[in-house]
């Protein structure tokens, strides 16, 4: 839960884990590049990014940054229609990115089993 997070881990560490995903932009090696990303960027979504950057822009502004940026970079692919990585297509992996992003309302929390708890509440 929150509390416990707080106590045993805090925001600064979990401010550290962010501007280190910042950094290597979730990026995998060489062909990997794009099937890391996309599978990171749905892990994040799933668990309410969409609403910590937008309650939180601040929090760790690269780490905004760079998701507002793979996020127009998916938009103009669909948009495009270019889906084409290396030697992949990922038109179904970008769609269902952008359908995750579009559809996020959910809380950004641990769950410690029946307990949701917002961990920014109180940033």
């Amino acid at each position: 839960n929150e509390k416990w997070f707080l106590k045993n881990i805090g925001k600064e560490t979990l401010r550290k884990a962010l501007k280190v995903c910042s950094k290597r932009k979730f990026a995998g090696h060489g062909y990997e590049k794009m099937d890391v990303e996309l599978k990171i960027i749905k892990m994040f979504l799933k668990r309410g990014l969409k609403k910590m950057i937008y309650k939180y822009p601040h929090f760790e502004q690269n780490f905004t940054n760079m998701i507002n940026s793979i996020i127009y970079k998916y938009r103009e692919r669909i948009k495009e229609e270019n889906y084409s990585f290396g030697f992949g297509n990922y038109e179904k992996e970008i769609k269902e990115v952008i359908r995750l992003y579009d559809e996020s309302v959910g809380l950004w929390y641990i769950n410690d089993g029946d307990d949701e708890s917002s961990l920014f509440e109180e940033i």
